[in-house]
């Protein structure tokens, strides 16, 4: 992963001690890269970079590999999401998996339509008849015991306060602890600051931002996608 920017050296000179312009363009930079790996870790194509769990963030399902297949689990719902399916995709991983720790992953979008899940009667199933204590204890969110992580990257409902899905996407991921392995160069992101007589002449400075990292599936039987569909 390769980024850069120009910086003015009035700009330089003009930012100086806690306002200085380097350390926060550093920031940028990490807050950046942290998301473009987010996004290749989950479905991210494998060419000249990380093979992510899906080949895309639509309708491209989990990689199918010849040492075993990564498990789907329909939503039991043309374009929703119901709570039999998020009961049932944790149990789609063999114990041992379950135990080593596992995690969900999905967006904000899915997070706000599991907390808004109703039985007959009204009850918020996310949080039974206790629901108003439960929010006030400002524990982390998490489903059926297991944490959530959230990523903009996977699909979300198709308007921003309805529970309704495009069909064939794949939302929802759980994954047990273990079965993505991700490879980091050692030292991390490297930033360096490019100063010659272009530049000069422009009277500017170019940081170049470079880090190599790498990622795939190694136990696809130990994650389990869900798919919108009946």
């Amino acid at each position: 992963m390769m980024a850069h920017v120009a910086v003015s050296k009035n700009l330089i000179d003009d930012s100086r001690g806690a306002a200085s312009i380097l350390p926060y363009l550093n920031t940028q930079f990490s807050t950046a890269y942290a998301i473009f790996e987010d996004e290749q870790f989950l479905v991210g194509n494998g060419v000249g970079g990380p093979q992510g769990i899906l080949r895309d963030a639509t309708t491209g399902g989990p990689y199918t590999f010849s040492y075993g297949s990564i498990t789907t689990q329909n939503s039991l719902g043309a374009t929703s999401i119901t709570a039999d399916a998020i009961r049932n995709l944790p149990y789609a991983l063999a114990s041992q998996y379950r135990m080593a720790g596992c995690a969900w992953f999905m967006s904000r979008g899915s997070v706000r339509v599991m907390k808004t899940l109703k039985a007959g009667d009204g009850t918020y199933l996310w949080s039974g008849r206790s629901d108003t204590p439960q929010l006030q204890q400002g524990q982390p969110p998490a489903l059926e015991g297991y944490p959530i992580r959230e990523s903009e990257v996977l699909a979300a409902p198709t308007t921003a306060s309805g529970s309704a899905y495009t069909a064939s996407v794949y939302p929802i991921l759980f994954v047990a602890k273990g079965s993505y392995l991700i490879v980091d160069k050692a030292g991390g992101m490297d930033v360096q600051r490019y100063d010659d007589s272009t530049t000069a002449k422009a009277n500017s400075i170019v940081l170049v931002m470079r880090r190599r990292v790498g990622g795939q599936v190694i136990l696809p039987w130990g994650i389990s996608a869900m798919k919108i569909s009946a």
